[in-house]
């Protein structure tokens, strides 16, 4: 049996193969103390990142493909969610509409991952409902900061609101 448990050492990357077969069998524990990050990325190298970098901090997941967020998602609410908007198995845009339209997902913030070559990207961000944009190739030290920044930003908007 595998259990993807944070804070420990065990492994929160999970291909579709072994999260199909958990689905629904085993229980995920999240340390409510801290905010949960989901991180979508065909790049294991990005994923080995930001679990990396955040995972002092963070609850964090990484998940390999679209297939895979929407079927953690039905076991975790997270604070943010990582996109990698050229994720491979489906459309980056797709999966943000989908987000957007649930009544489950629509107040997660996105932070969407776009490729450096891409010179127009921060002009979509907008359009899509998206929080914040990152280019790749990123650091793991630029990653915390962007997502701290998200978390503080947001923070201060529900202070502001009470």
């Amino acid at each position: 049996m595998m259990y993807f448990i944070c804070k420990s050492t065990a492994k929160t990357t999970m291909s579709d193969e072994i999260y199909d077969q958990q689905k629904g069998h085993e229980p995920v524990y999240i340390n409510e103390q801290y905010k949960t990050i989901i991180m979508a990325d065909h790049d294991e190298g990005n994923l080995v990142i930001a679990k990396n970098s955040l995972d002092d901090i963070y609850n964090v997941f990484t998940v390999p493909s679209g297939k895979t967020l929407f079927l953690l998602l039905e076991s975790i609410k997270p604070d943010v969610i990582l996109l990698d908007i050229e994720i491979s198995d489906m459309d980056g845009y797709e999966i943000i509409d989908t987000l957007k339209r649930s009544g489950e997902t629509a107040h997660i913030s996105l932070i969407l991952l776009f490729p450096g070559i891409n010179p127009g990207c921060g002009n979509k961000v907008p359009d899509t409902g998206a929080t914040d944009y990152i280019k790749k190739p990123f650091t793991g030290k630029f990653l915390a900061k962007r997502v701290e920044k998200l978390f503080h930003i947001e923070a201060r908007k529900e202070g502001k609101e009470k």
